[in-house]
């Protein structure tokens, strides 16, 4: 729980390094709103899936990086009402998503060990639709700049495709050893019979 209070106590110096004056303060206040939104939105999603309970698991993934939800838009002025709608509304989609679709994703063999697919994947296309929604170009027009948003979106999404078929591809060959047990050390690390035993 340590790097979620560090992330949440330092996102917003993420979001404001390309911004420049008055445009830095804004990235700081939308991004502070956005992450402490998304705690209430993960708060509402956890305690309906639970019946009342609060899940630590759902907490931790989906109240941390809510700072990527409001990424594109955090310097621009959406508003402090806004900022607060796209951090609760990415809490609880997130909540939602890793925990309905994230146990489906392994009945097809995709294994997403820390739920990173609901943690920035989601929240980055969110961010996405609302950058194409709230801003437009500097030197663009609105038109144009949504097909080079889109344009960008299937560029990512493409080489991520190819990138992780490649890598899947890559851990089948022989030479990996395939086990049932994922992150189990012992098979590539050396571990001593006694802990006394090993002499420095």
């Amino acid at each position: 729980m340590i790097d979620t209070i560090f992330l949440f106590c330092f996102w917003p110096s993420f979001n404001e390094a390309t911004a420049a004056g008055l445009e830095r303060l804004r990235a700081v206040i939308n991004t502070y709103l956005s992450i402490c939104s998304s705690v209430l939105g993960t708060f509402i999603a956890s305690s309906l899936i639970r019946h009342g309970k609060l899940d630590m698991i759902h907490v931790r993934s989906s109240t941390l990086p809510r700072g990527v939800a409001v990424d594109t838009v955090a310097s621009s002025n959406i508003g402090l009402h806004d900022a607060m709608i796209i951090g609760t509304l990415a809490g609880f989609i997130s909540t939602i998503g890793f925990y309905a679709v994230l146990p489906k994703l392994k009945l097809i063999r995709i294994h997403d060990a820390c739920g990173v697919h609901y943690l920035y994947g989601v929240p980055g296309f969110q961010d996405y639709l609302t950058n194409l929604y709230l801003t437009g170009g500097l030197q663009r027009s609105n038109n144009i700049q949504v097909v080079y948003q889109a344009a960008a979106l299937v560029l990512t999404l493409a080489m991520t495709i190819v990138g992780v078929f490649f890598a899947g591809a890559l851990l089948r060959l022989l030479i990996f050893v395939q086990k049932s047990q994922y992150l189990d050390d012992e098979v590539h690390w050396y571990k001593p019979d006694e802990i006394g035993s090993v002499k420095l």
